[in-house]
C-alpha cells in the first residue's frame, strides 16, 4: 500500500509544482524552494473540497425527519 501511494503521489506532487510554475510564470529554482508549501496548500484545498463534498452528499442522502 505505501509503495503504491508513493508511486502515485510523487509524480502528482511534481506535476502540481510544475503546473504552479507554469501558471504563475515562476522559475524552476523558485518552484523547487516553494514545492513543499505548494504541495501542502494543494493537499489542504483538496481535503477541504472532499470534506465539503462528503458533507453535501450526507445531507442529501439523509432522510428528512420531522
Amino acid at each position: 500500500m505505501r509503495r503504491t501511494l508513493v508511486l502515485v503521489a510523487a509524480p502528482v506532487c511534481v506535476l502540481v509544482a510544475l503546473a504552479t510554475a507554469w501558471l504563475f510564470e515562476l522559475s524552476t529554482a523558485h518552484v523547487l524552494v516553494l514545492a513543499p508549501v505548494i504541495v501542502l496548500c494543494t493537499a489542504a484545498a483538496v481535503g477541504l473540497l472532499l470534506l465539503w463534498a462528503r458533507m453535501a452528499w450526507e445531507s442529501i442522502r439523509r432522510p428528512k425527519s420531522r
